[in-house]
Parts: C-alpha cells; sequence; structure tokens
C-alpha cells in the first residue's frame, strides 16, 4: 500500500517497543527509547518523518545511523476505544519522500483501526478465557469438597441424574458393597 520495504505493528510499552506483526524487519522488538512508534503514537493522526536523518528527534537514533537506516517513516496512532495510546501501524523506508498520497494515508488510517478492533476482540476473548477458567477452577474445586465431604461420611450417598443415569457413589457405597471402585456407575 505505501511503497515501502518495512511495516509493523508496534505496541509501544514502559522499557520496549514490541511487534506484533512485522515484514521486512527481522527484529521482534526495540528499546522504547529508540522508538519512533512512541512519538506517532500520541498524536491525533499519522506522523510522517520524510528524512529522519534531517529531524532533530531522530538523527542521532541507531536505527537511523545503522540497520535500518530509517530514512522515511509514517505511523498512525493504535488508540484503545478508551483513548489509551497503544502503539503504530507504521511503514519505513530506506530513502528520503515527501510523504504519503490522501489513498495511503487513508488506508494506513484504516488498517490502524483495524488493528485496534482485532487487539480489543483479543483482549475480550482472553477475559473471557480468563473467566471460563475460574469458573471451571471453583467448580472443580467445589467437586473436590463435595467428594471429600461424602467420602466421609458414615452413610452411603450416591447420585443419579433425570435420565436415570448414576453419575456418583461415595466410598462407602464400595466398601458396603465391595464393588471395585467405579463399576456401579451407569
Amino acid at each position: 500500500l505505501c511503497e515501502t520495504p518495512i511495516a509493523l505493528v508496534a505496541l509501544v510499552e514502559e522499557n520496549r517497543q514490541r511487534f506484533l506483526a512485522h515484514v521486512g524487519l527481522d527484529l521482534s522488538e526495540t528499546p522504547r527509547d529508540i522508538s519512533f512508534c512512541a512519538h506517532a503514537m500520541v498524536g491525533d493522526g499519522i506522523m510522517v518523518v520524510p528524512d529522519a536523518t534531517r529531524d532533530p528527534r531522530f538523527a542521532d537514533n541507531p536505527l537511523v545511523t545503522g540497520a535500518p537506516h530509517i530514512r522515511f517513516y509514517a505511523g498512525a496512532p493504535l488508540v484503545s476505544p478508551d483513548g489509551m495510546p497503544l502503539g503504530s501501524l507504521c511503514v519505513i523506508g530506506n530513502s528520503p519522500r515527501d510523504g504519503l498520497t490522501p489513498l495511503q494515508v487513508q488506508g494506513l488510517e484504516l488498517l490502524s483501526r483495524r488493528v485496534v478492533a482485532l487487539l480489543e476482540a483479543r483482549r475480550r476473548d482472553l477475559d473471557s478465557s480468563s473467566r471460563e477458567l475460574r469458573d471451571a477452577e471453583a467448580l472443580s474445586h467445589s467437586d473436590l469438597r463435595f467428594r471429600t465431604l461424602a467420602d466421609s461420611m458414615p452413610q452411603m450417598v450416591w447420585s443419579t441424574l433425570p435420565d436415570g443415569y448414576h453419575d456418583y457413589y461415595n466410598a462407602r457405597w464400595y466398601q458396603f458393597t465391595g464393588m471395585p471402585q467405579g463399576s456401579t456407575d451407569g
């Protein structure tokens, strides 16, 4: 879309930026203090750096003076629905250029909104999975308490489902009947 050799989805954290997706760059993260995306994520729109060697914020940056030799940078902020800056969807070139075409700006903005939507969907899925895991752990713990209590009783205890299937017998049942454990389920 933007005719650049590098494209990244970067989440900027306290001390680093992590690349959730990257094309044309083998790094998976860089320190935050050399991050272009840390600047881009706090802006209102796409941040464009036509020539990083001439920009006082980045001229001495090791990503400019060394590999990958960034010259052109354009980054669309990734902002959560509640207004929290998360990072940037960016494109990087090895030669200076004036900027992006209106179509490229529109495409980068659209893609950045899509990235945020995907991140939010994943967060909701993880929250749901965490809740389901907590519920399963609580149920397992409750079942363990029930079985411990039922097995320590001097009476025989069993459970039958509405369809007549016997799904539980306590230890006293097996002790009284002499049947092997699990053999009378059903």
